[in-house]
C-alpha cells in the first residue's frame, strides 16, 4: 500500500518543502485507508510550513486535513477555523474539490450547534459537488441525506423528507444495495421524527430487506416498532 511505501522513505535528505509534502501525503494515505489519526506530529509540521506559504497549491488541502484532525479530537473551534480557512483558500485557487470537502465537513460539524448555518453549508457543498463530479452517486446521496438531517434539526419535516426522498432517487439510480438501504433508513427516520409511524415502518422494512449488513442503528429502528 501507499502507507508501506511512505513509511520506508528515508527523509533525512528532504528539504523543508519535501518534508511538508511528505507529512501531508502520509496523513492523506492514512485517511484514505480509513485510519482515524489522533496524532498530528507529521501533519502539524506540514500545516506550519503551508501557513507560512499560503500561495502553495497544497496549502488549502493541508488546512482541510488539519480541520479534519481537530474534528477527530473534538476541538470544534479549531476545526471550524481550519475549515473556513480551507474554504476561502480553495475558492481563491479554484480548487472545487477541496472547497467541497471543507464545506461538507463544516456543515456536519455545525449541525447541532448551528443547524441553520449547517443546512446552508450542506446545500453549498451539494452545489460544489455537482460542479465537480455530477456522476458521483455515493457522495451526492450522503450529501442529500445530510441536508435532510439538517432540516430534521430545524424541525422542518416536509423539507427533510423532500431531501431524503431525493437521496433515495439518486441511490436507486446507482443500483448499489447498501446505498439504497441507507437511503430507505434515512427516509424512515424523517417520517418517524414527524410522528408518521406507519410510513416510517414501511421504509425501515425496505431498508432491512435491501442491505446485507444489518448495523446497530437499523436493528434499533426496526425494534422500535
Amino acid at each position: 500500500s501507499s502507507l508501506v511505501v511512505l513509511s520506508s522513505c528515508n527523509r533525512q535528505s528532504f528539504s523543508e518543502r519535501e518534508q511538508a509534502f511528505y507529512g501531508l501525503t502520509y496523513y492523506m494515505a492514512q485517511d484514505k485507508s480509513g485510519v482515524d489519526v489522533n496524532s498530528d506530529s507529521l501533519l502539524r509540521y506540514s500545516y506550519n510550513y503551508y501557513s507560512l506559504h499560503p500561495d502553495d497549491s497544497l496549502s488549502a488541502k493541508c488546512t482541510y486535513y488539519m480541520g479534519k484532525y481537530y474534528s477527530l479530537v473534538d476541538s470544534v473551534k479549531k476545526a471550524k477555523d481550519c475549515y473556513l480557512s480551507a474554504i476561502h483558500q480553495s475558492e481563491r485557487e479554484g480548487d472545487l474539490y477541496t472547497q467541497y470537502l471543507s464545506t461538507e465537513k463544516l456543515s456536519r460539524l455545525l449541525r447541532v450547534s448551528n443547524p441553520e448555518e449547517a443546512v446552508t453549508l450542506a446545500h453549498k457543498a451539494y452545489s460544489l459537488l455537482c460542479q465537480y463530479d455530477s456522476a458521483n452517486y455515493y457522495n451526492k446521496v450522503y450529501l442529500l441525506i445530510n441536508i435532510g438531517n439538517g432540516y430534521n434539526q430545524l424541525h422542518k419535516a416536509d423539507s427533510s423528507r423532500y431531501y431524503m426522498l431525493k437521496a433515495l432517487d439518486n441511490a436507486v439510480s446507482s443500483h448499489d444495495d447498501e446505498l439504497i438501504g441507507d437511503s430507505y433508513h434515512s427516509v424512515a427516520t424523517s417520517y418517524l421524527r414527524n410522528g408518521q409511524a406507519d410510513s416510517a415502518l414501511f421504509y425501515v422494512k425496505k431498508a432491512w430487506s435491501t442491505v446485507r449488513k444489518k448495523d446497530f442503528s437499523l436493528t434499533e429502528s426496526l425494534l422500535y416498532f
